[in-house]
């Protein structure tokens, strides 16, 4: 599966008589969660800021406007 939202997985093979025993999200709009256990956290990266930022339509300009 590439892509779920919330509860989404579960319920698609509960659909197919098939439960979900386990459930591990790898990544979250392309940030990979390698290392990371539950709870756990870290900065992210300037390229990673820059490419979330993207993925959402912030432009520099955007940010300027935001600081004023």
């Amino acid at each position: 599966m590439t892509e779920g939202k919330k509860r989404q997985i579960r319920r698609m093979f509960e659909k197919l008589r098939h439960p979900v025993l386990k459930l591990k999200r790898i990544k979250i709009d392309g940030l990979r969660l390698t290392g990371l256990l539950p709870g756990q956290w870290r900065y992210l990266t300037p390229e990673e800021v820059k490419r979330l930022k993207e993925s959402v339509g912030l432009t520099d300009e955007d940010k300027k406007k935001m600081a004023v």
